[in-house]
């Protein structure tokens, strides 16, 4: 998947746009096609991988679409990036309304800070891991 014209924050603006409701949607913003990775009762799973931008590479993409009468929340959208830096600070600036939602335990140096914000759609959230503080790791779009 390529979207070569598009820098990390072109891409989070253009979902949090169109929203994560709707797969399709979401591919399209994304430059690909995902696939059917699990189905359990409550889920829907689909993958994603290597999603070139002009700033970073997301190496992994999961998609968790709720069953129709699951308990589950809304849908979920993972992306884990593995080359390029996308700098803490400047992710704060940019949203200032972060909240720390959560800490490294100690257990791990792959163990995320995540800090998240409320939108009307569900929620945003970024998490930067203790072994590399500086640079996002892992961003998380959550519906409602």
């Amino acid at each position: 998947m390529n979207c070569h014209d598009k820098d990390f924050y072109s891409l989070i603006s253009e979902l949090e746009r169109v929203g994560i409701l709707n797969l399709e949607k979401v591919e399209r913003a994304l430059g690909g096609k995902f696939s059917l990775s699990s189905e359990s009762a409550g889920a829907k799973v689909f993958s994603g991988r290597d999603v070139r931008l002009s700033d970073v590479q997301i190496e992994s993409i999961e998609y968790r679409a709720p069953t129709t009468g699951s308990e589950s929340n809304g849908p979920l959208l993972i992306m884990r990036i593995s080359q390029g830096c996308v700098g803490r600070l400047d992710v704060m600036r940019r949203y200032r309304s972060l909240e720390l939602a959560d800490i490294p335990h100690g257990r791990s140096l792959s163990e995320e800070a995540v800090y998240s914000k409320a939108e009307p759609w569900g929620s945003l959230s970024f998490g930067f891991p203790e072994g590399s503080p500086d640079c996002l790791k892992t961003v998380i779009l959550a519906g409602k």
